[in-house]
């Protein structure tokens, strides 16, 4: 069995929770009850540790443990127990922007995170203030970041 271990941070309010709700539903299926569940939008910020476990064919998994941003004094503490790190972005809310960008800088520059495989995912996409890509390039430098650390990839999303 291979089991991945997936860290899933982000500044309060990037959508974490929403993205795994929806991966989940997208994937879960597995009990009767999930099967007859509707999707709801609707979440409670994360104040603590969150785990979704996702199948990947019979026997694999993926198990991704969000922190809620409250958390962020600890973070540190669980990177070396990952496997891949996802870092969300709201690229609909301009105000965030920069101390997503600062944070996560500085957790690159951590050496238990060096080397490991990392999406920046920008969600909310599909909001009506969402900054134009290349400002969020800009305030991210996405260009720099992905080339002098191949390991990183950016993802768009709308959760």
């Amino acid at each position: 069995m291979v089991l991945v271990n997936v860290l899933v941070l982000g500044m309060e309010g990037a959508g974490k929770t929403l993205l795994l709700k929806r991966l989940s539903a997208d994937t879960k299926l597995k009990s009767k009850r999930a099967k007859e569940e509707k999707f709801s939008a609707d979440v409670i910020s994360t104040a603590g540790v969150e785990f979704v476990e996702v199948p990947l064919g019979k026997k694999d998994r993926i198990v991704f443990r969000e922190l809620g941003g409250c958390m962020l004094p600890l973070w540190p503490t669980y990177y070396s127990g990952c496997d891949l790190l996802v870092w969300v972005v709201d690229v609909g809310n301009p105000a965030t922007m920069a101390t997503s960008a600062v944070q996560l800088y500085k957790m690159l520059e951590d050496p238990s995170l060096k080397g490991k495989p990392t999406a920046v995912v920008l969600n909310k996409c599909d909001q009506p203030s969402v900054l134009p890509r290349h400002e969020v390039d800009h305030i991210f430098m996405l260009r720099s970041m992905t080339q002098r650390r191949p390991w990183v990839q950016v993802v768009e999303a709308s959760a």
